[in-house]
């Protein structure tokens, strides 16, 4: 044993008894951001998804003929002994907008997941696109959007509508359970939610205070400021890349490909290579008067194209994302009040991981600076 561990076990158990209840009062939101994070990934990979429809065997029809297909469910449990309602909604999806309704003339149950259903011919409607609406006690009330094209020949008698045959009453009707909602394209994918934008925000934050300390540094010339605005940029940098390769995985799942002629996720790609070309200018500068103001006022600007690429652009030209080019926003159409519970919180547990990382490199930025000024 060294003569100088006895001396080092009784300073750390006194340290240790004095100190441990002051840090974790110093340090709380660590633990809560770690917490968070931890607590939205469990959640978010535990937490199912609700009952919906997948696909739909045939989609376009006349209205001439028997609509006859086979819908295929997830996450459903389908029984004869709750048979289910089936519903054509024509017109406006939102079922409080004045829109018209069919019941189905068969339902059976082939199994847990799948539906035989038969329509008998129709009239003539109003639109050509119809909506299919499924209720069951134990799955509730599952919406397919557009599931199907019904063409009417010229001539047809107008569909006659059965002012009884609606399901205005089962509107938002849902399992019993939590879960997460179930939405066509997106499906199992939607948990990426909690990942790829928590990712973003963080990285906008810490990208933000790189800005700040960037200005700090031009008022008070303060190395300290440099170095934090350094830090900050490449810290943002590490949660901006996995947020686009979270992004390439997410857009591959839901729109066929790794990258798509997207506005957002070009403006992403842009961005992240202005923040490249920020480091570049900070290397091929030596003096490090000059170097700080170089790169803060670049830093500057840089944090203004951030802001045009990521949050104007997308709106102001057609975009895939939700919230851009006329898409819904997730609060519109995907963050239900059961994701918000775990979104939320993921996006602050990801600010807060973020602002820590960034709080360690920078200690460990300033001590390498102290010991090359000693040698």
């Amino acid at each position: 044993m060294p003569l100088c561990s006895p001396y080092l076990t009784s300073y750390f158990r006194t340290f240790g008894a004095n100190n441990s209840r002051a840090q974790v009062i110093k340090f709380w939101w660590k633990f809560l951001a770690a917490a968070l994070v931890l607590l939205s990934l469990i959640a978010g990979l535990a937490i199912p998804l609700g009952p919906g429809i997948t696909s739909v065997s045939n989609t376009i029809f006349e209205t001439s003929n028997d609509l006859s297909f086979e819908v295929t469910g997830y996450n459903t449990a389908f029984s004869s002994e709750e048979l289910p309602q089936v519903w054509l909604q024509n017109g406006e999806l939102d079922p409080f907008k004045g829109s018209q309704f069919i019941c189905a003339d068969a339902v059976s149950v082939v199994d847990g997941k799948t539906l035989s259903i038969s329509f008998d011919p129709l009239g003539a409607l109003p639109s050509r696109i119809c909506h299919l609406l499924i209720y069951t006690p134990t799955n509730g009330l599952m919406v397919r959007p557009n599931a199907l094209s019904v063409g009417s020949e010229e001539g047809a008698t107008p569909v006659s509508w059965d002012a009884e045959c609606s399901p205005l009453a089962l509107a938002g009707t849902e399992p019993g359970y939590l879960h997460f909602p179930n939405r066509e394209m997106l499906i199992e994918t939607i948990r990426n939610l909690y990942l790829h934008v928590p990712m973003w925000f963080a990285m906008i934050l810490l990208l933000l205070m790189s800005m700040i300390f960037s200005i700090k540094h031009l008022s008070s010339s303060k190395l300290e400021d440099d170095v934090k605005a350094r830090v900050f940029a490449q810290v943002g940098m590490v949660l901006g890349m996995l947020g686009l390769l979270t992004g390439m995985l997410w857009a591959k799942f839901t729109w066929g490909d790794w990258w798509v002629n997207d506005s957002r996720l070009n403006g992403s790609a842009v961005t992240l290579l202005i923040y490249m070309a920020y480091f570049i200018l900070r290397n091929s500068v030596e003096d490090e008067s000059k170097r700080g103001r170089l790169a803060a006022v670049y830093n500057i600007f840089a944090y203004v194209m951030l802001i045009v690429f990521l949050l104007v652009l997308p709106r102001m030209v057609d975009s895939l994302h939700p919230g851009a080019g006329g898409n819904p926003a997730f609060s519109q159409y995907d963050l239900d009040n059961k994701m918000r519970l775990v979104f939320y919180p993921a996006v602050l547990g990801w600010m807060g991981m973020g602002l820590w990382m960034a709080q360690v490199r920078t200690r460990l930025s300033l001590v390498e600076r102290k010991l090359l000024w000693k040698n």
